[in-house]
């Protein structure tokens, strides 16, 4: 009984130093793992950078090209050169293994975008009383820049490659009348969303006008909680917006538990809001709403459903 004893005890110690050795090299490999995953995630953040640089290098080309084609006349967007532009960059990213669909998202998005530069620059020429040697369309809107209506707007027109003035209305009424006066050529008005369904305003005036719907723009809309740039969540006891985006916001509303107030015009609120420094004061709006109109976003996404 001795023996058996003395070996086992003479064996447990051994085995100890063999668990002790096998933590240390797991403890080894996992440093080793996180070594090696930090250094691709530089990796990966110099690429990202890479990209951004060489997005604003394609906007220089981008305002380079404008300026040659205001010089000469010619309109700002050439769809046979951006179909054949994209058959190569699929053909280009199916070469890399790369997801075609992904591949013609970005692109579809970069030239939206070169197109909407290039309408500012002659935006700008036309309001320092130039002539851009272009039709130039008067759309209206109901809301402020910034407002969902305006950003669905400017998303269809950027393609046309006219240079676009947007008016702002108070209500969609007023652009279906501004429009029919003739004051402008065009009016954008939101039919429906995946939330609250139809605007039964909206199709109350179509019934009553004698304009037609000649085209349709279909935009994801994200509303955001916008306060003061020193504002904070805890503290808002008011929100100012929209009764349709209150409608697609609602359980958000009821969950937060504020007094709820209506808002044709985002700016217009903002000014006074601005004007009295209410921290305890936000608005319902979009993100681009936020970076034109100098506010902070209190909560981001904040309506019933995600794809709205």
């Amino acid at each position: 009984m001795t023996g058996p004893k003395f070996d086992f005890g003479d064996k447990l110690p051994h085995l100890g130093v063999i668990q002790h050795i096998g933590f240390t090299k797991m403890t080894n490999s996992k440093a080793e793992q996180d070594d090696k995953l930090s250094a691709l995630r530089e990796e990966i953040d110099g690429i990202d950078e890479t990209l951004l640089s060489l997005l604003a290098r394609r906007r220089e080309k981008s305002l380079a090209a404008a300026e040659l084609k205001y010089s000469d006349h010619t309109p700002l967007r050439d769809q046979h050169r951006e179909e054949k532009l994209l058959t190569k960059r699929l053909q280009q990213a199916r070469e890399h293994k790369l997801d075609t669909h992904l591949v013609t998202r970005i692109f579809h998005e970069i030239l939206d975008d070169s197109i909407r530069y290039q309408q500012q620059f002659l935006q700008h020429k036309l309001n320092s009383g130039e002539d851009v040697g272009a039709e130039i369309q008067k759309v209206a809107f109901q809301g402020s820049k910034g407002s969902f209506c305006y950003l669905a707007a400017e998303q269809h027109f950027s393609r046309t490659g006219l240079p676009t003035t947007y008016n702002g209305c108070t209500s969609y009424k007023l652009v279906v009348d501004l429009v029919e006066r003739g004051e402008v050529d065009v009016g954008i008005l939101p039919i429906e969303n995946t939330t609250s369904g139809g605007i039964n305003e909206v199709y109350d005036l179509l019934q009553k006008t004698r304009l037609s719907i000649v085209g349709e723009e279909k935009y994801s809309i994200v509303p955001c909680l916008l306060g003061l740039p020193s504002a904070k969540l805890a503290d808002v006891s008011r929100v100012y917006s929209h009764p349709q985006l209150v409608l697609e916001c609602s359980q958000f509303l009821v969950e937060f538990d504020v007094a709820v107030e209506n808002s044709f015009n985002a700016a217009a609120t903002v000014d006074e809001i601005r004007k009295n420094g209410a921290n305890d004061c936000a608005i319902i709006a979009s993100e681009a709403a936020a970076e034109i109109l100098g506010l902070t976003i209190l909560k981001r996404g904040i309506a019933n459903q995600e794809e709205n």
